[in-house]
């Protein structure tokens, strides 16, 4: 580590567990094996649930706290009206034509995911129509809420989605698993739209999608599985595509994860030693959306810390490649510490965490 970023080519990235010495000479259907078998038992031992989790989310700061509130209230009023198609405008959230326009397109793209089972829509859309629903209601939120918070409180962001509707391996990934969907971290002045490439670098939070109901092809009968083994499914993957979140930000505290089992959400946030999971969020009913929306919202406005990064750690991209800055203060000749904060420059770790738990979990 230098004061001044040096010139050179970065090295390729490689992941740390299939560099590891104990795995030089395992196939990758072993390793792939031996991966699954770790997240398996990882879901057994580290996961618990919390009904606090959701209050994580929140701001700490109380002036955030009350815009957040207050939009995640107003987002949720405007939600339903446009799910019932009502094209009137809710009380103090102004918006233009056009805006009101694309929003009732976005409600169009999640009605049938957040309506399923009911007269109009009775069975749940398959799994690949989940991950574009989840997508238009992600965007629908961040664009009223853009709206409405006019002046965001420093440190702000946007979350947003991947794009396309269907399963994708982040540019950056080390594997060959693909992943459902994703939330991306984006500047708040960024546009309001689908991310067309993700990475493990961006990734805020990876979201696994379970379909409890399965329909046959001609509708005529239907499987259902057990909801409980498709909960457990989706945390085993959450496990595993996190580990790579870890690998590739070494400014994460912690995580953030969601799994979606049918209309099911649960917001879960990996700690350095267990995993914790919220209770149900249930989107099918208004209750439901107006918790995911809430949740949403909190995870936009609350401090950086809250959604896991350390606040002196910041990743940059260059020509050459991705680089880290270190801010922290000097100890000089006494012993004492410096007011003044140095900034130093990283190509990385010499080795990148690749594990959720236990030694060499960080950077």
């Amino acid at each position: 580590m230098a004061s001044k970023l040096p010139n050179t080519t970065p090295m390729k990235k490689k992941s740390a567990s299939k560099s590891a010495v104990d795995n030089i000479s395992a196939s990758n259907s072993e390793l792939k094996t031996e991966v699954t078998r770790e997240a398996a038992e990882l879901v057994e031992t580290h996961f618990i649930d919390d009904h606090r989790v959701l209050g994580l989310a929140e701001p700490t700061d109380g002036k955030r706290r009350r815009v957040a509130a207050a939009a995640a209230e107003q987002i949720s009023t405007f939600m339903e009206q446009a799910l019932l198609g009502s094209e009137s405008t809710p009380p103090r959230a102004p918006v233009t034509q056009d805006a009101t326009g694309e929003l009732h397109k976005l409600a169009g793209g999640f009605r049938k995911w957040t309506s399923a089972r009911t007269e109009g829509f009775p069975k749940m859309p398959v799994e690949k129509q989940i991950y574009s629903a989840f997508r238009d209601l992600v965007l629908f939120v961040m664009r009223r809420l853009k709206g409405i918070v006019v002046k965001p409180p420093e440190g702000c962001c946007l979350l947003l989605p991947y794009s396309e509707g269907s399963d994708f391996k982040p540019v950056d990934s080390n594997e060959s698993d693909k992943l459902d969907q994703v939330l991306v971290v984006r500047a708040w002045d960024s546009s309001v739209a689908g991310v067309a490439q993700a990475k493990y670098a961006d990734t805020f939070a990876v979201v696994e999608v379970k379909r409890v109901e399965k329909v046959s092809f001609d509708g005529s009968s239907r499987e259902v599985r057990d909801g409980g083994a498709a909960l457990q499914k989706a945390r085993q993957q959450l496990v595993r595509y996190n580990r790579q979140v870890y690998e590739h930000q070494h400014n994460r505290m912690f995580t953030w994860g969601l799994t979606v089992c049918d209309s099911l959400v649960r917001a879960c946030l990996f700690g350095p030693d267990r995993v914790l999971s919220s209770e149900d969020i249930d989107v099918a009913t208004p209750d439901g959306r107006r918790a995911l929306v809430r949740l949403l919202v909190n995870l936009c406005l609350c401090e950086e810390s809250r959604r896991g990064y350390i606040p002196t750690i910041r990743q940059y991209e260059n020509a050459d490649g991705r680089y880290w800055t270190i801010r922290c203060n000097r100890i000089n000749s006494s012993g004492e510490q410096e007011p003044e904060m140095a900034t130093f420059y990283s190509r990385g770790p010499a080795m990148a965490a690749d594990r959720n738990f236990g030694r060499h979990t960080r950077g």
